[in-house]
C-alpha cells in the first residue's frame, strides 16, 4: 500500500479543482450569492435560474 508523493499530489490537486468547480459550478459568482439572498429568500434562485 505504497503511494508515491507524486500520486498523492496529483491527487490532492485534482480533487481540489474539482471541489473549486462544484462549488463555482453550484454558487455561480458570489455576486449571484448576494443578489440571490436580497431578492429571494428560498434556494429557488438556485435552481430556477442558468
Amino acid at each position: 500500500m505504497f503511494y508515491s508523493l507524486r500520486m498523492i499530489f496529483l491527487d490532492s490537486v485534482v480533487s481540489l479543482l474539482l471541489f473549486l468547480i462544484y462549488l463555482f459550478g453550484f454558487f455561480g459568482l458570489p455576486r449571484k450569492i448576494f443578489n440571490f439572498a436580497r431578492n429571494d429568500n428560498s434556494l429557488s434562485g438556485f435552481f430556477g435560474k442558468p
